[in-house]
């Protein structure tokens, strides 16, 4: 009935006709509800295939009776922390290849991973390679959600859904509060750059009862229903009745994981990266360079 792309492969599945084109009047709740940076988003002008779902910063997580905060918050540029020898086998990386490359960019001063030389890319998959000795590295996709709330990992690239979610993936007998988070681009004063992103929802071309569908769209667009969606989900929907700061205090969201929060105008920040589509030849590159970070060089 429905798809959630996130938005970077939007175009391309625009292109290759893998999307439905949506008639809005079967969708009132998008602008009825939705921010209206994101319900006539830049990636799809008028919304024409695409709805938004949820939204996500991509940072750091860790557990501050395994690390010690001052190595990440007090830091110019807290991706250093990655290779902080004092937390090694207790560091994991996400296994995917734009999140982690983008992170080693962001690591050595790169402001736009999307438009970095070869040279620099080379350089970022070299200092990944370096953290299999230096760190034990690992490259999980629940390191940040599940392996540090079970106290395997201390320390883990996190999406700020992942996190927010953690704290259902404690044990019985864990303490969710040790969880902490960043997302280096709101870092006061700093000029290092992070990743912010979001996902969509879309129908497929062809899908056999497409008025459903696009009710089904309609459906979870609805502030309640939005709502319902987070608290299972941990990934924040962008509803404008949905005020950050209730979210904490309403309890969605414990305060010691108040960083994970999106806001709107986070996708305006100078320092934030708003992650689109890379061209083939640039994906190409970027694939051909994690073949050889998780290949070991």
């Amino acid at each position: 009935m429905g798809w959630f792309p996130t938005f970077q492969v939007v175009p391309k599945s625009v292109a290759g006709q893998l999307l439905q084109p949506l008639n809005l009047d079967y969708i009132p709740n998008l602008e009825r509800y939705v921010w209206p940076s994101l319900a006539n988003p830049y990636y799809d002008q008028g919304s024409r295939y695409t709805v938004p779902y949820v939204l996500y910063s991509t940072g750091i997580a860790w557990r501050i009776d395994q690390v010690d905060s001052a190595d990440i918050e007090g830091q110019a540029n807290a991706y250093e922390v990655f290779w902080n020898e004092k937390y090694s086998g207790i560091t994991g990386i996400y296994d995917s290849y734009t999140d982690a490359l983008a992170m080693a960019l962001f690591r050595n001063g790169i402001a736009d991973p999307s438009q970095a030389s070869e040279a620099k890319l080379v350089a970022a998959a070299d200092s990944l390679i370096e953290l299999v000795d230096l760190m034990n590295v690992r490259y999980t996709i629940d390191g940040a959600y599940s392996q540090i709330p079970e106290g395997r990992m201390g320390l883990h690239q996190a999406w700020s859904g992942d996190i927010i979610n953690s704290q259902y993936y404690f044990p019985e007998d864990g303490d969710p509060s040790v969880m902490r988070y960043l997302w280096p681009a709101t870092v006061e004063g700093t000029s290092v750059k992070a990743a912010i992103s979001s996902d969509t929802m879309a129908i497929p071309f062809g899908a056999e009862q497409p008025v459903l569908a696009h009710k089904f769209l309609n459906f979870m667009l609805a502030e309640e229903n939005a709502l319902l969606n987070f608290e299972w989900l941990g990934y924040q929907p962008p509803q404008k009745g949905i005020d950050a700061d209730l979210l904490i205090a309403d309890g969605w969201v414990p305060e010691y994981l108040a960083a994970g929060i999106v806001r709107e105008e986070d996708f305006e920040l100078d320092t934030a990266w708003v992650q689109g589509q890379l061209d083939l030849a640039t994906e190409t590159l970027w694939a051909e360079q994690w073949n050889r970070v998780k290949s070991g060089g």
